[in-house]
């Protein structure tokens, strides 16, 4: 009998220790976690520690297979969980942003001027990750049909200009890092990796173009209609230059050059109602997009190179360089070199009136007529008129815009 009683006094005593130990759980618990609940309460939403906002923001980036999201860098030091539900969600898009260096897409076509320009903007900031050509795996193709091939084209350059390519994009990078020029012009990518043979790693250079202290893609073979998405993405710090060469000028340069010989390079027609295409963008682009997208005719900056260096920069929001300024000042690097940028860009600009067979000029004046008088640039009707110089290029300022609407 006694022994039963001792049993009943254990377990009574037991079960009042569990109790004790179970309310002082209960009371520690609270006093961490009071703040949690409070705000939780306030803002009529369940107590996650990641506001659900984020949470959904991530959830449908997750199933957006065009603009997935990017994983974020691990930043010094530990965070209170009251100040993570404090933060509003313009604050946690600004601090994607501030991931990223910097992005400048210079966006135009093949013998555009694009070599001369994509220099002088490379030279804004001493670490430039310049992805020169980036589509080039795509050889000479315009991509402008809305099919899988020009869908995966878009979303790789998008991909990296956000500095999150992945193993989708292995083809694409095995072959970009076996290309001589690419790395010639990513020299601050080619010193980083040449050491650990990680030009192809995409993890590595997504480190590598997170640390840069600007982006810059010069991209050619893709149709205006595709920018808008990249415009659209809030993650991005972008900024996108078009730039449109007189039509002619393109076509007879690209008579000197063997490797143009597919139709949406070398047929005029195609060519110009391509063009005709994008240039119908430009107006609602600008309006839509008048702090991202910038709109310029290759002419009109060798009229008058620093001031368009200048207005560019402006537009960027960078300040001139000395490098860039250096490049400004002609050097005696032969015309005669179809890929030099050291040129005297006022004389190499008219060249071709100079140079180039004049019926073969009238052959695509007639095919692009459309965006020649779209661009507000002078027909020209007798030979005489065509090398003479003096006769400006480009009509009186206002033709652009009258014809753009």
């Amino acid at each position: 009998m006694k022994r039963k009683k001792i049993r009943v006094r254990m377990s009574q005593t037991m079960a009042r220790v569990v109790i004790s130990v179970t309310l002082l759980a209960y009371f520690v618990l609270a006093a961490k976690y009071t703040p949690v609940f409070y705000m939780a309460l306030r803002n009529n939403r369940p107590a996650n520690i990641i506001p659900r906002s984020v949470l959904e923001t991530v959830e449908h980036s997750q199933n957006d297979t065009e603009i997935p999201m990017m994983q974020l860098k691990p930043r010094p030091g530990p965070k209170s969980m009251r100040n993570e539900l404090s933060v509003p969600m313009e604050e946690a898009v600004m601090k994607i942003v501030e991931e990223l260096p910097k992005v400048v897409v210079l966006w135009t076509t093949w013998r555009s001027g694009s070599n001369y320009l994509g220099e002088l903007l490379a030279n804004a900031k001493t670490n430039t990750f310049y992805s020169n050509e980036p589509l080039h795996y795509w050889k000479v193709n315009f991509l402008y049909e809305d099919n899988t091939e020009t869908l995966f084209a878009r979303n790789y350059l998008h991909d990296l200009l956000r500095c999150h390519l992945d193993q989708e994009y292995q083809q694409q990078l095995n072959y970009m890092s076996r290309q001589k020029y690419y790395m010639k012009w990513n020299g601050y990518l080619f010193k980083q990796c040449k050491k650990k043979m990680s030009c192809a790693d995409s993890a590595f250079i997504n480190e590598v173009c997170k640390q840069a202290d600007l982006h810059l893609a010069k991209v050619l073979r893709l149709s205006l209609k595709w920018v808008r998405p990249l415009l659209q993405d809030e993650r991005l710090d972008l900024r996108v230059i078009y730039v449109v060469r007189d039509p002619r000028a393109v076509l007879l340069s690209r008579e000197r050059v063997d490797w143009c010989q597919t139709l949406s390079c070398s047929n005029p027609v195609m060519v110009c109602e391509l063009l005709q295409e994008d240039l119908k963008q430009i107006q609602s682009l600008s309006k839509n997009f008048p702090d991202k997208f910038k709109f310029l005719q290759y002419e009109n900056i060798t009229t008058d190179p620093e001031g368009s260096l200048r207005d560019m920069m402006a537009f960027l929001d960078l300040p001139v360089s000395e490098s860039q300024m250096r490049l400004l000042r002609p050097t005696s690097v032969s015309p005669d070199s179809l890929y030099s940028t050291r040129k005297d860009a006022k004389t190499q600009s008219e060249r071709w009136r100079t140079i180039s067979d004049y019926q073969n000029m009238l052959y695509y004046q007639r095919s692009c007529e459309g965006p020649i008088k779209t661009l507000g640039l002078r027909m020209f009707s007798s030979e005489e008129e065509f090398r003479n110089l003096s006769e400006s290029l480009v009509l009186p300022l206002g033709s652009v815009s009258n014809n753009l609407s």
